[in-house]
């Protein structure tokens, strides 16, 4: 799970989740700044409902978004296992290290419109 910075001069936020072993786009979300935290949450949760699905774990950047993400996939992986720590079902990583995503993030920017 990453977010494309390159539009953020102009307010636009895009943010993608990736599953490593694929290379499936799970869900990408396209939204101004003013209402990306609450978007991306939301695009996460409604993912897990429409999948019925919830993952092992998610690996992110710690950016101010992800840590809120976070937290929400620690408390949902507590229901089945109120011991588990943070770290077995979220990893941080720098953001260089999100490697699948960022493959994606210059696969996306080679793209060019046509009009």
């Amino acid at each position: 799970m990453d977010g494309y910075h390159k539009l953020s001069l102009y307010g636009i936020k895009i943010y993608a989740c990736i599953d490593v072993y694929s290379r499936y786009i799970i869900w990408a979300y396209v939204g101004i700044s003013s209402a990306i935290a609450v978007s991306y949450l939301f695009q996460f949760l409604e993912t897990l409902r429409i999948r019925g699905i919830q993952p092992r774990f998610v690996r992110s950047d710690r950016g101010g978004e992800t840590t809120r993400m976070a937290n929400i996939q620690w408390n949902l992986r507590q229901v089945d296992d109120p011991e588990i720590p943070l770290n077995q079902c979220w990893m941080f990583g720098t953001s260089t290290s999100n490697q699948r995503i960022k493959a994606w993030w210059a696969q996306l920017s080679k793209v060019r419109v046509c009009a």
